[in-house]
């Protein structure tokens, strides 16, 4: 009487069900955890820090220069960089109120070679992906333009 031969390993259908279930649960997972829109509301978060830090350091500058706003804000919205068009940061507002520029996660480039500390040898280079405006003499508006999923991250301060 022969003996049945001892078989080791799978069937091929039995893993085709393996990896077929294996694939639908890695779908599955994938789109409850939906990691693209956990990124994105991770830098919309950053951004309202970022914007908040800036308000309060011209809060800071107000309330050190007897209520006058920083010099170069104009009443029309201007990007927040190095660049002549701009407001720069770093001539009223960092290192002294706030430690660094903050720069968008998404739309902000840091050329810089140094800081803001406006040394002879270094100067910052910047595009802070912000923006900032003074539509009047008392009130102060900060803005993220690259905000995602059509989210408006704006303070509007009143000194």
């Amino acid at each position: 009487m022969k003996r049945a031969r001892n078989e080791r390993g799978f069937t091929l259908p039995e893993l085709l069900v393996v990896v077929v279930f294996f694939c639908c649960f890695a779908l599955l997972t994938a789109w409850l955890l939906r990691p693209k829109s956990y990124a994105i509301q991770s830098r919309n978060a950053a951004r309202w820090t970022h914007v908040a830090a800036i308000a309060q350091a011209v809060n800071y500058y107000v309330a050190a220069h007897n209520g006058e706003l920083p010099e170069g804000l104009s009443t029309s919205t201007a990007a927040i960089t190095s660049a002549s068009t701009g407001f720069d940061m770093c001539r009223e507002l960092v290192p002294k109120y706030l430690d660094e520029v903050p720069l968008d996660p998404s739309g902000g480039l840091d050329l810089s070679k140094g800081d803001c500390t406006d040394t002879a040898s270094t100067t910052a280079l910047y595009v802070a992906g912000y923006t900032i405006a003074a539509p009047d003499d008392h009130t102060v508006v900060i803005s993220a333009p690259h905000a995602e999923n059509k989210e408006k991250i704006s303070i509007t301060r009143k000194y």
